[in-house]
């Protein structure tokens, strides 16, 4: 797998976050325009299909845009562990943590740009159940440092291999 980002994608943005159907329409244009080859787009207006929209999306492109809050990203991060597909990040929420944790560009213009031109980035991902939060790392083993004694009282915790993200060019 090398790092530079796949030209072709697939759009999902959860309509229902803060920016997300104001934004669609430019955010697809802007893509289109920075030379990314959408092959769908999709503007998901019941959160209950972001699941379904994004697995099809999965098995049909190199790489899947999916905008959103933090909700939208950490619901369906999951998907792409273990796949070959991209999960890109255009941060569309309010908090935006995920992409902010990243240090990804919270602004459109900066998020689209590192979709068209930046490189892949692996991370780690953590699920600590029962609750539904995500822990993100940068795939060097972070996370697990980072944790250090933690992770015995949070247990049990589930490290899954991380799918690969845009970065920082």
């Amino acid at each position: 797998m090398g790092d530079v980002l796949p030209k072709q994608a697939i759009l999902i943005v959860n309509a229902m976050s803060r920016k997300g159907e104001a934004t669609f329409d430019e955010a697809r244009e802007k893509l289109k325009g920075a030379g990314v080859k959408l092959i769908e787009a999709h503007a998901v207006t019941d959160p209950e299909k972001m699941d379904a929209t994004i697995k099809g999306a999965i098995a049909k492109a190199p790489m899947v845009i999916v905008g959103g809050g933090d909700g939208s990203l950490s619901s369906n991060v999951d998907h792409f562990v273990g796949q070959g597909t991209v999960f890109a990040v255009l941060p569309l929420g309010t908090a935006n943590s995920f992409a902010r944790t990243l240090g990804l560009p919270l602004d459109l213009d900066g998020a689209i740009d590192v979709i068209a031109n930046g490189r892949r980035k692996r991370i780690d991902l953590g699920l600590i159940d029962p609750l539904p939060d995500l822990v993100t790392g940068f795939g060097d083993g972070s996370l697990h440092r980072r944790l250090g004694r933690r992770h015995r009282r949070l247990a049990p915790m589930r490290l899954s291999p991380a799918p690969v993200l845009p970065s920082l060019r």
